[in-house]
């Protein structure tokens, strides 16, 4: 694992967790991915604080930073770098996502809440990569947004059912 120190902006505190998160991503991903994790961490995940509510706020915030970086997105998705690229991102994605797995899924063991953030973080990861490389131009963060809402309530509608009749 390669070690990449991240100065937070003077407003927001060093956050060691997020920082560890950003570094194991970026050693991953070795160069490929690391100015693409950087960027989302010292760009995104400040409009992405203050809880674990999979709302229209965060959904929002994550497609207007995408947008905002389509090209250098598009070019790392599509070049040399997409394997680790993907990966990196859905590591960072997977970082957002599991808290809200507990919140939606309730008590689960630590496998499956793995598995279910794996899930719908790579899930989300495709679909937002297909809306980078494939989407009109110009993106629309506003539709996008809905369209994931979208996804999110059609996936989670069935959430209380158990499998087998007995917990997950």
């Amino acid at each position: 694992v390669r070690w990449v120190h991240t100065s937070p902006a003077p407003t927001q505190p060093a956050d060691p967790v997020k920082d560890t998160l950003v570094s194991q991503a970026v050693g991953q991903a070795g160069r490929c991915g690391a100015p693409h994790i950087l960027t989302v961490r010292r760009e995104l995940f400040p409009q992405l604080e203050g809880g674990t509510e999979a709302g229209r706020r965060r959904a929002l915030a994550t497609a207007r930073h995408f947008a905002h970086h389509r090209s250098f997105y598009r070019a790392m998705l599509t070049g040399s770098c997409a394997f680790a690229t993907t990966r990196a991102l859905n590591g960072v994605l997977g970082s957002l996502q599991r808290p809200v797995m507990r919140m939606l899924f309730g008590e689960l063991d630590q496998a499956a809440v793995e598995d279910l953030t794996a899930f719908f973080s790579g899930g989300m990861a495709a679909v937002i990569n297909d809306w980078l490389i494939d989407g009109e131009d110009p993106l629309d963060p506003e539709e996008f947004t809905d369209r994931l809402l979208r996804l999110m309530s059609v996936v989670t509608a069935g959430q209380h059912l158990q499998a087998d009749g007995g917990h997950v």
